[in-house]
């Protein structure tokens, strides 16, 4: 901010410059953001860092969500980039060697970070998923097979009151976050009904090979049908859930 003292004092805007009068005195203030600054001065360091931080973060939150997008497209829920740039900035709080300069794609990929994955749900209310379902599972790591054990689905499901029958199924995903490479493997799809049955073991088993190339999540997928007029319907996303069950 500087004091005008000279013979033309101005009022009003001139280019980037504001003049008006302030206690009695004239002033003449810069306005407007100088690009050039921001990117060579050393005062704007830090802002720099942190900008560059988070587009990091977010383009890295997108490649997450569009390489799950055909598995959890039946969840309804289009607004997952808040949850999701939520989630990696809590897990690179967990990086042990912050502070330092490490890329979002490193953190993610740390060991001790990788196993925050677990429990992430992709649903519109936190914590549905475990509202619905009450089972014992457990993922083989070799294999990435996925075990609902002594299953019942009469008591292990919370049933919605239109719901039919529900569907079951998994999917085994790899991400390379550092060089934004992933893939996913989908499960047989196993259909239940509300009738109750003797205790089982419900298994999800991989189609195909899955590559081991980086960090391995498997998630796991409840849907709701009812019956209308014999055809089958899905019901509303916000009654389905599916959330991480292994990280590795």
């Amino acid at each position: 901010m500087a004091e005008q003292r000279g013979h033309n004092p101005f009022k009003g805007r001139l280019g980037k410059s504001v003049g008006y009068q302030l206690g009695g005195k004239h002033i003449v203030r810069t306005i407007g953001f100088d690009k050039d600054a921001f990117a060579t001065d050393p005062r704007y360091a830090g802002t720099r860092k942190a900008n560059a931080a988070f587009g990091q973060l977010s383009a890295t939150g997108k490649f997450f969500r569009d390489t799950l997008a055909p598995f959890i497209k039946e969840l309804g829920r289009k607004q997952l980039d808040n949850p999701v740039n939520q989630l990696f900035s809590e897990m690179r709080r967990a990086d042990p060697r912050l502070p330092g300069d490490y890329a979002i794609g490193s953190t993610l990929q740390h060991p001790d970070v990788v196993p925050l994955f677990r429990g992430f749900e992709f649903n519109k209310a936190s914590g549905w998923m475990r509202n619905i379902l009450c089972t014992d599972l457990h993922c083989d790591a070799d294999t990435l097979v996925l075990t609902l054990r002594n299953f019942d689905p009469a008591t292990a499901l919370r049933w919605p009151k239109s719901a039919n029958y529900a569907s079951f199924s998994s999917c085994a995903a790899c991400f390379d976050f550092s060089e934004f490479t992933g893939s996913i493997v989908h499960s047989n799809t196993v259909f239940v009904h509300t009738d109750p049955t003797d205790p089982y073991d419900l298994l999800l088993e991989p189609t195909a090979e899955v590559s081991r190339n980086g960090v391995n999540l498997v998630l796991l997928k409840v849907v709701f049908f009812e019956r209308l007029n014999g055809i089958d319907y899905p019901l509303s996303g916000s009654l389905n859930g599916c959330m991480v069950v292994y990280a590795g």
